[in-house]
């Protein structure tokens, strides 16, 4: 845990990876979020939610960061 805080769009693909490529089921990303302004770390929370939740394709997922 811990480590520094992500580029948002950086963090959105490595998660992708790690859930479809390594298998695992969710993601602790709390550092990264809560060190964002609140716009920002909803757009990243909602990204981070389709590519965990809703199964989107990482370009679906990065769009929503805008």
């Amino acid at each position: 845990s811990g480590g520094s805080t992500k580029d948002a769009s950086t963090l959105v693909q490595d998660v992708y990876h790690q859930i479809h490529t390594g298998g695992v089921m969710g993601a602790a990303v709390g550092r990264n979020v809560h060190q964002r302004s609140l716009p920002d770390a909803i757009k990243l929370c909602n990204a981070l939610a389709a590519v965990i939740v809703d199964d989107a394709d990482i370009k679906v997922a990065t769009q929503l960061l805008m």
